[in-house]
C-alpha cells in the first residue's frame, strides 16, 4: 500500500510534494541572496510595516534582525509546513475523530490531500514573504514610494481561496466514506 507521501491524490495528479518543497527552497535562497546583497546598500532606517496602501507607515533601525526578519520566517514557516505535511494528524483539517471512522484507505487519501494542501500553503507565503523582503529593499533604497499591496491580497486571497477548496475536498471524502450511521 502507498504511504500518503507517494500516493496521487486524484487521477491526472502531475504534481509532487517535492516541487513545492522545492519552489519554497528556491524562494528562501533567492530572499536571503537579495537580503545580503542589499544589507550594506540599506541606510541606517528602513520601513518595518507598511499599510493597507502599501505605504511605510513605520520605519526602524536597520540591524541584522529587522532585515532578514522575512527571510528567517520563511525558514520557520517551511520548516512548519514541511513537518506537518508528513504529520497531517497533528493539523486541524481534518478533525481527527471523523477520520478516524473512515477506512483506511481512504484515510491515505485524506492525508495526501492534507499534506499537498500543507506544502502549498508554504510556497504561497514563501512568496509573500520574498515580496515583503523585496518592498523593504525597494523602499529602504528610495527606489520605490510603497509596495504593491495588491500582490500580498492576491496571494493571501488565493491562498484562502485554496484552503477553503482543499477543506470542502476533504470534507465531502471524509463524508462520503463514513459509515451511514454516523452521517
Amino acid at each position: 500500500m502507498e504511504s500518503f507521501h507517494t500516493m496521487r491524490i486524484h487521477e491526472g495528479w502531475r504534481i509532487p510534494n517535492s516541487v513545492f518543497l522545492t519552489l519554497s527552497g528556491v524562494t528562501i535562497v533567492l530572499t536571503w541572496v537579495l537580503l545580503m546583497v542589499a544589507y550594506p546598500l540599506l541606510p541606517a532606517n528602513i520601513p518595518s510595516h507598511f499599510g493597507v496602501d502599501g505605504a511605510a507607515d513605520a520605519w526602524s533601525v536597520k540591524t541584522w534582525w529587522s532585515v532578514f526578519l522575512p527571510a528567517m520566517l520563511q525558514i520557520v514557516l517551511t520548516a512548519l509546513t514541511w513537518w506537518l505535511s508528513h504529520h497531517p494528524e497533528y493539523s486541524n483539517l481534518p478533525s481527527s475523530l471523523p477520520l478516524r471512522a473512515v477506512a483506511e484507505p481512504m484515510q491515505t487519501k485524506i492525508r495526501a490531500i492534507l499534506a499537498h494542501l500543507l506544502v502549498m500553503t508554504g510556497v504561497l507565503v514563501n512568496l509573500i514573504m520574498a515580496y515583503v523582503a523585496l518592498a523593504v529593499v525597494r523602499v529602504g533604497l528610495g527606489e520605490a514610494a510603497h509596495m504593491d499591496s495588491w500582490l500580498i491580497f492576491f496571494l493571501a486571497g488565493f491562498l484562502i481561496l485554496l484552503s477553503l477548496v482543499y477543506a470542502i475536498w476533504i470534507a465531502r471524502l471524509t463524508r462520503q466514506a463514513l459509515p451511514t450511521a454516523v452521517h
